[in-house]
C-alpha cells in the first residue's frame, strides 16, 4: 500500500454566489444615479461647479467597481470537515464541522411579499450563529449543496416564517436591527 492510497484528496467544493446580484444592483444603481446626476450636471455647468459633480460621479463609479470585485470574489468552499466563506468585504469565515452543534434551515418571507427564501444558520453548541447564509445571496441549489457536502442533520420548520415569528422562536437568529424593526411593525 502506498501513501497516495492511504490518503484521500478531501474533496473541495466552491460555490458562488448568484450571478443576478450584480446585474441587479447595477440596474438599480444607473436608475438612481443618473437622473440624480443629470440634475447636478444641469444645475453645475451654468456655475462652473462641474468639476466637483464628476469628483462625486467617480467616487460613485469607484465603490460600484469595487463592490463588484468584491462579489466576485465571494465564495463558499466546503469539504467534509470544514467550511470556508467569503464576505463581499474579503473577510474569510472558517468553520469545522466539528464546531457546530446545530444546524437551521429556515423559509422566510419576504417582507412586503408571499415570497419564501432559504436561511440556513449554522450553530455552535451554545446556539450562537458561527454563519449565515441569505437565500438572497446564495441559491437554494448552493445551500442544499453545503448541507449536504458538510453531512450534518439540520432542522427545518415545516411552514415559513415571518422575520418577527423567527424573532420570537429564536431571537439569537435574527439581527438585532432585524428584531427592533419587527418589534416596531408588531
Amino acid at each position: 500500500m502506498t501513501i497516495s492510497d492511504e490518503v484521500e484528496p478531501a474533496q473541495i467544493r466552491v460555490l458562488r454566489p448568484r450571478e443576478r446580484i450584480v446585474s441587479h444592483s447595477i440596474i438599480a444603481a444607473l436608475a438612481l444615479f443618473i437622473p440624480l446626476f443629470l440634475v447636478l450636471y444641469w444645475l453645475s455647468i451654468p456655475r462652473q461647479t462641474w468639476p466637483f459633480v464628476l469628483e462625486i460621479q467617480c467616487g460613485f463609479t469607484a465603490l460600484g467597481v469595487i463592490f463588484g470585485l468584491g462579489v466576485s470574489k465571494m465564495a463558499l468552499r466546503v469539504t467534509a470537515d470544514r467550511l470556508s466563506v467569503r464576505s463581499l468585504l474579503g473577510r474569510e469565515t472558517h468553520v469545522a464541522t466539528a464546531d457546530i452543534g446545530s444546524v437551521v434551515l429556515v423559509e422566510l418571507y419576504q417582507s412586503g411579499t408571499a415570497d419564501c427564501l432559504p436561511h440556513l444558520y449554522l450553530l455552535d453548541a451554545a446556539g450562537d450563529v458561527l454563519v449565515h447564509l441569505s437565500g438572497q445571496i446564495w441559491s437554494r441549489s448552493t445551500i442544499e449543496s453545503v448541507i449536504d457536502q458538510l453531512g450534518v442533520a439540520v432542522l427545518r420548520p415545516p411552514d415559513p416564517l415571518t422575520v418577527a415569528e423567527l424573532g420570537q422562536l429564536r431571537p439569537q437568529l435574527v439581527r438585532r436591527l432585524a428584531r427592533h424593526a419587527a418589534r416596531l411593525n408588531g
